[in-house]
């Protein structure tokens, strides 16, 4: 949020204090925003189909090295 501030660049929380994500949300603020394409930097969740139909034929790039879901975690290599 500070770096996003720091260069005048809007800032949303996309989920609650628990870490559960809002993925109709999610799809709203990329509606909004036009988003040409998706990059999930350390996301770590797993998208709903609804977001992954959205933005399919290749709008999505996922830069977690994690091997959801039978590997969770900060640390999958481990």
């Amino acid at each position: 949020e500070a770096l996003a501030r720091e260069w005048g660049l809007d800032w949303h929380c996309v989920g609650d204090a628990a870490g559960r994500p809002d993925d109709a949300r999610l799809l709203a603020l990329l509606d909004r925003y036009k988003t040409d394409y998706v990059v999930l930097a350390r996301y770590m969740r797993l998208l709903p189909p609804s977001v992954c139909w959205a933005y399919a034929g290749g709008r999505i790039l996922n830069l977690h090295p994690g091997l959801l879901p039978p590997v969770p975690g900060a640390d999958p290599y481990r």
